[in-house]
């Protein structure tokens, strides 16, 4: 699948609880405030080359009469600071099956680095009182790292060739995709903040740093991909567009052929 998840832990303010065929927990905190040690967690990273668009957490829960009656959950791209939900109030001890909650696009879409999640119950009865989950699923999708930004399977001047200019830019919003979306966009590439965030994924995992001189520039890395996707190749390709700080393996015009040969897809 091109990511890998973690095992599921636990946060060194829980204890071990019976369970058979679901995570069960002990020692929850009696307080109203959550506490930073008490959670479950698991993580996904993708693998290089790779990022990722994550869209919803869906899980199954319930609680020991006097286990914890507040849960809500976070993750490490803020270093948990910020509740991704609203606390969610529960007081049965029913299970509570295939609750769902969605993903903030803006910060969930062209994640290129690892995401641990933290999922924290608190508010409990009693210490010895117990929260369980099963079937944890985090839901999303893995795309190759490449210059189809509208994920389309092919690489075009005046779709994924214009949209990448305007975002080196800093063109945001419907200005962005405006006109240069193909008709074919992918589902999950067909808006502006979903283009928006793919881009930044491109970013933040270098491949837009064509020169490799570990900064992405409008006027060397944008104009060698745009030389490029016009067919230009040889010196032309690299004349005046090659930063003078350009890594010792993409600084001639065949190395940076060959790099932007690897971000097209193959058909």
């Amino acid at each position: 699948m091109n990511a890998m998840a973690s095992v599921f832990g636990r946060g060194s303010g829980v204890g071990t609880a019976g369970g058979s065929d679901y995570f069960a927990a002990r020692d929850w905190s009696e307080e109203e405030d959550i506490d930073l040690q008490d959670y479950y967690s698991f993580s996904i990273t993708p693998d290089p080359g790779f990022l990722l668009n994550l869209t919803e957490l869906e899980l199954d829960y319930r609680r020991s009469r006097s286990g914890p009656v507040k849960w809500t959950f976070r993750s490490s791209l803020d270093n948990f600071a910020t509740d991704l939900i609203a606390p969610v109030d529960f007081s049965g001890v029913a299970w509570q099956r295939n609750r769902r909650s969605d993903l903030d696009e803006a910060t969930f879409f062209g994640v290129t680095e690892s995401v641990e999640f933290r999922i924290y119950a608190y508010d409990a009865e009693s210490s010895a009182g117990t929260w369980q989950i099963d079937n944890v699923e985090l839901r999303g999708r893995v795309f190759d790292l490449s210059l189809d930004v509208d994920g389309n399977g092919e690489v075009g001047l005046l779709t994924d060739g214009l949209l990448l200019v305007r975002y080196l830019i800093d063109i945001r919003g419907p200005e962005l995709t405006n006109l240069a979306l193909a008709d074919n966009a992918h589902e999950d590439r067909d808006t502006p903040e979903e283009v928006a965030a793919y881009l930044q994924g491109l970013v933040e995992g270098d491949v837009l740093d064509v020169d490799g001189n570990g900064t992405v520039g409008l006027l060397t890395d944008g104009l060698l991909i745009v030389r490029y996707l016009i067919d230009i190749r040889g010196s032309a390709l690299t004349d005046g567009a090659l930063a003078g700080n350009a890594h010792a393996d993409r600084d001639s015009p065949d190395e940076i052929a060959a790099y932007l040969d690897s971000l097209v897809p193959s058909e």
